[in-house]
């Protein structure tokens, strides 16, 4: 897998997390009766964690295996010689390694907490609006 690929994966990773928990409330499966609910959001704050860390791990390795073959002699230090070795996608890897802060700590510290505040938000939204249309289907009919 390349990095754009990881890259790539890591944006399809943003999409799954702001539409996952609009359609977990109505999953069916593995859901006993009385934590329905709470499976439900338990499952969804699972799932929306690993559409947000995965992507970020990924790249994170794909970025390491090409930082460790830029090191051509294996001394563990970077030369001059070596530097004018390397190809514009390795420079562009080593970039992006060395600015990672914020990615790291998004997707290591700040995805768990942002998952369950906004699976709370949406869930409550959702029952609240079937509660209320079901209030309101039953006064009409």
């Amino acid at each position: 897998m390349s990095i754009e690929t990881a890259v790539l994966l890591r944006m399809i990773g943003y999409v799954l997390f702001l539409v996952l928990p609009m359609f977990v409330p109505f999953f069916k499966g593995l859901c006993r009766k009385p934590f329905k609910v709470l499976t439900r959001y338990t499952l969804c704050v699972v799932l929306m964690y690993l559409a947000l860390a995965a992507p970020v791990y990924n790249l994170n390795y794909q970025l390491d295996l090409v930082v460790a073959q830029m090191d051509r002699d294996g001394n563990g230090s970077i030369s001059p010689v070596e530097e004018a070795t390397w190809t514009e996608t390795e420079i562009k890897a080593r970039k992006m390694r060395v600015a990672d802060g914020g990615r790291n700590v998004f997707g290591y510290a700040l995805a768990p907490y942002l998952a369950l505040t906004y699976s709370a938000i949406v869930f409550l939204m959702t029952y609240l609006s079937i509660w209320l249309f079901g209030k309101i289907k039953t006064r009409v009919f």
